[in-house]
C-alpha cells in the first residue's frame, strides 16, 4: 500500500519521484532498527500479541478491504 501511496503522490505532481525513494529508503532503515531491538523481540514474542495476531490471520481475506489484500 505504501507503494502504491508514494506513486500516486508523484503522478498527482505533489512530490518528486526522489522523494517518494527517499521516504522508502528511510522507512526501511527505520523498520529495520526496530525489527533488531529486544524490545521488538520482547513485543514480538509476547503470548496475548500472538493470540492478536491469530485472530487477525484468521479473518478470511475474501472479507478484506481490496487494497489489503
Amino acid at each position: 500500500m505504501g507503494f502504491h501511496a508514494g506513486v500516486s503522490r508523484v503522478m498527482c505532481g505533489v512530490h518528486f519521484p526522489s522523494d517518494v525513494e527517499a521516504g522508502q529508503r528511510l522507512g526501511a532503515a527505520a523498520a529495520a532498527q526496530v525489527i533488531a531491538s529486544p524490545e521488538w523481540r520482547t513485543f514480538r514474542d509476547n503470548p496475548e500479541i500472538q493470540k492478536e495476531l491469530q485472530r487477525l490471520r484468521a479473518v478470511p481475506e475474501a472479507s478484506l478491504p481490496l487494497l489489503v489484500r
